[in-house]
């Protein structure tokens, strides 16, 4: 009775193993299926992942670029304050003084807020793409943008400014003869018209608009349509 009962259950226990591997082999396309999804959803948040790394680096550098030039300006403007001791521009009209120290003024704060907003979106940046929740890599790339957006207008109102402190620097040597001033004052003024135009164009072919965030997920939260 005994090696009866042992028969009973191995072959109860073969049973159960027998069941059990027919079920597993029975929704094996099912479960291999969904590994494969899986597999393919992974990929494309890395490669996803890639691109935005890619655009993180270009609009860190440009940052650079820009915050470079800008020091360059800003220390031009600081050291055309010099001009001030000089004996013409003591001489000149007060417009033409109050003129030229408001534009090298404007200039050197417009390139000093330049350089500290290009220093900290380079310093800050990366760290939150890096060390930030998920989806960090998406919000630092699109507030870089955004930031590199804002740095461009504040970088052309210097170039502004830096203009309208050379027209001022004409009328300082300004001796009873118009004509020169006159024909300076034509000459940057369609420098920059021709500026205007040529950074109309270019926005107008290279817009820096943010692009819409694609989290790399073939279904929306809500189990909606693809993405």
């Amino acid at each position: 009775p005994a090696l009866a009962q042992r028969a009973a259950r191995r072959r109860c226990w073969l049973s159960r193993i027998l069941q059990a591997r027919r079920r597993a082999s029975a929704g094996g396309p099912t479960y291999m299926l969904i590994a494969d999804k899986h597999r393919l959803e992974n990929q494309t948040k890395v490669k996803l992942l890639a691109i935005r790394e890619t655009e993180l680096e270009l609009y860190v550098q440009n940052c650079r670029q820009v915050g470079f030039v800008a020091a360059i300006i800003g220390g031009l403007a600081y050291f055309s304050f010099l001009y001030t001791k000089r004996d013409y521009y003591q001489e000149a009209h007060w417009f033409a003084r109050v003129l030229y120290v408001t534009g090298l003024t404007c200039t050197m704060s417009l390139a000093l807020t330049i350089v500290l907003a290009t220093t900290t979106i380079a310093m800050l940046g990366p760290g939150l793409a890096l060390r930030g929740p998920d989806g960090s890599m998406n919000t630092a790339v699109d507030g870089i943008l955004l930031e590199f957006e804002l740095a461009s207008r504040l970088f052309s109102r210097c170039v502004q400014a830096l203009m309208l402190t050379a027209l001022a620097y004409f009328y300082l040597h300004h001796t009873g003869y118009w004509s020169t001033p006159l024909l300076l004052t034509a000459l940057l003024y369609g420098l920059h018209r021709m500026m205007a135009r040529r950074i109309e164009v270019v926005e107008s072919t290279f817009p820096l608009k943010a692009i819409p965030l694609i989290s790399g997920a073939f279904f929306a939260p809500t189990g909606g349509g693809a993405r």
